[in-house]
């Protein structure tokens, strides 16, 4: 590996370091608060997070059984 080579490298690894954390903006900060103040919206918004997980869980399976039924196919 040249000099150059070695040098782009860390500088490439700087900068990914740099961007990997990025702290919350005011506005999440406030949206946390606004969320903590109700707890209502926070149960809702769990609520929504599990649905979403669940629609997930569902499309993957309906992926995989159409990946076996295609496979069962040929």
């Amino acid at each position: 590996m040249t000099e150059e080579q070695r040098e782009e490298r860390r500088r490439k690894d700087r900068e990914r370091m740099r961007n990997a954390y990025t702290p919350r903006t005011e506005a999440q900060r406030e949206r946390r608060r606004e969320r903590d103040r109700n707890p209502r919206e926070k149960e809702n918004e769990r609520s929504k997070l599990q649905k979403r997980k669940r629609k997930e869980k569902m499309t993957k399976e309906a992926k995989e059984e159409a990946r076996l039924k295609r496979n069962e196919k040929d």
